[in-house]
């Protein structure tokens, strides 16, 4: 971890919470929390703090405008709260 890319360091935290949240099944819930973690994780490697933050801002427009399934969206706020 970077201790001076705060918000890098939260999405990469969020990523490894939302992970452990994974059942084997497969699922459409399943495919949409899998593609925020990827999206998390490329978001935790940008070289600037700033776009992290905007990308935390953008994932939870989304998820108030309902676009993703109500169990990953559980999953999903539960991971980053």
């Amino acid at each position: 971890m970077i201790p001076d890319l705060w918000w890098n360091n939260k999405c990469r935290r969020y990523a490894e919470k939302l992970r452990e949240t994974h059942s084997g099944r497969a699922s459409t819930s399943r495919e949409q929390t899998l593609r925020v973690y990827d999206e998390l994780m490329k978001a935790s490697k940008t070289l600037v703090d700033g776009h992290a933050h905007n990308y935390l801002v953008e994932l939870d427009r989304r998820l108030d405008d309902g676009e993703f399934t109500a169990t990953a969206t559980k999953k999903i706020r539960k991971a980053i709260s």
